[in-house]
């Protein structure tokens, strides 16, 4: 069904829209990562993050161009400015920027196996995490390659991409193919990207599943274990060991939800364009409602990654400055109940200022986070924050409670 001119305008505008809220979006985590380098280059999220958003403004910079590399002339190009040969580059480098897709693959296999089958990040390092690079980036270049010599990249009605010219011909028998493969371009743009994407779907929707599965089946042994042991204590206090086991599960939590939030987004991102693409193959027609949502939403995936990952950073920020007040507050008050005991003995003279100690042993700034920084590697599981403070958060307020402890034991020891 031929669209109206508002509608042609509505389908180029949008993409150039949301397409360059992607290319911000993904230079922002570029520039964090990189301004930290050294230390966030040693983790596997952010290895595998970084050539993600790298080659997502490859994507979306090209879907942000929108109709303006196409021939003048173009069906429904209504910015047509380009010729035949920055079609054919649109479409070159929109193929390579398909990686992205493929690395929300991998990302989602680095999740899984470390929430699912409790992978080291060391052991990824060394046995996965080169394929997780190596096969989006080869399933990439290799089939935009391969398009040039044969001229797949044409007008497809919304960008340059693998399409016959003129726009319809391998369908429309009253039309003559001047460029591509013809009646084979469907099975070429399958084969080149289509079968691929929708394996990433596959392996994405494989992994959420086990996932949450994982996280749900540990819950319920915890919550077991917990009960039991309520049950013969008689009271609910717990061990050095149980709240070890409870912070490891707080931090699979979170790891799970990150995970979680990504791959949500990589289904926000592509469902419309199938159910989009469903329809025309199946119809040989496309409404314009799944048409206008596609586009709107298919070059949002950088965007969707860089609120997920600043949401980390700010949440993990705000969060070592609570578990710091925490760790504060729990030993003023402890100082307060020894000094109440130090009144009534023979040591009273000795005075005892608790703001000079507190601030001393916890002080309530950034200072400490260098410190911390080492430790945070003794699980030896992937760190889903993305700023210095997440060190503090996986810590989970163990090494403030445990620094608190020994603490309050020297003050008591040396007051009795």
């Amino acid at each position: 069904m031929p669209f109206s001119s508002a509608q042609v305008n509505a389908i180029s505008i949008i993409p150039c829209v949301t397409g360059s809220l992607s290319v911000i979006g993904s230079l922002s985590i570029i520039y964090s990562i990189c301004s930290d380098w050294k230390k966030k280059i040693s983790r596997i999220y952010y290895r595998l993050l970084l050539p993600f958003s790298i080659f997502d403004v490859i994507f979306s910079f090209t879907v942000a161009l929108g109709s303006l590399p196409a021939p003048e002339g173009s069906h429904n190009a209504s910015w047509a400015k380009g010729n035949t040969a920055t079609c054919t580059a649109q479409g070159f480098v929109n193929s390579i920027g398909y990686a992205a897709t493929y690395y929300s693959a991998s990302l989602s296999i680095s999740f899984l196996l470390s929430i699912r089958f409790s992978k080291t990040e060391d052991w990824i390092k060394r046995h996965v995490e080169p394929y997780l690079h190596i096969i989006p980036t080869v399933l990439a270049i290799g089939p935009a390659i391969a398009g040039l010599p044969l001229g797949v990249f044409n007008w497809a009605g919304n960008k340059c991409w693998i399409a016959a010219h003129p726009l319809g011909c391998d369908y429309n028998d009253e039309l003559v193919c001047t460029r591509g493969v013809g009646d084979n371009t469907v099975l070429f743009r399958w084969l080149a990207q289509g079968m691929w994407v929708m394996l990433a779907f596959v392996i994405v929707a494989l992994s959420m599943i086990m996932i949450v599965w994982s996280v749900w089946t540990l819950e319920r042994r915890m919550n077991a274990r917990y009960s039991s042991t309520f049950d013969l204590r008689g009271s609910s206090s717990s061990t050095e060991g149980d709240l070890a086991v409870q912070q490891e599960m707080q931090r699979t939590r979170q790891i799970a939800m990150q995970a979680l939030c990504y791959i949500m987004s990589f289904f926000l991102t592509w469902a419309w364009t199938y159910i989009d693409r469903t329809c025309m193959y199946e119809t040989g027609d496309r409404p314009f409602f799944f048409l206008v949502i596609g586009q709107f939403f298919y070059p949002l995936q950088g965007f969707w990654n860089a609120l997920i990952y600043h949401y980390r950073l700010t949440h993990a920020t705000r969060r070592s400055a609570r578990l710091r007040e925490n760790a504060a507050l729990r030993t003023r008050l402890s100082l307060e109940g020894i000094t109440r005991q130090g009144t009534n003995s023979s040591q009273s003279k000795d005075h005892i200022n608790l703001t000079d100690i507190v601030e001393r042993e916890f002080p309530l700034t950034d200072s400490s986070k260098s410190d911390s920084s080492s430790k945070s590697s003794d699980s030896g599981r992937i760190n889903p924050d993305n700023n210095e403070s997440s060190d503090l958060e996986n810590q989970d307020s163990s090494d403030y409670m445990s620094r608190s402890d020994k603490f309050m034991e020297n003050l008591s020891s040396s007051s009795s």
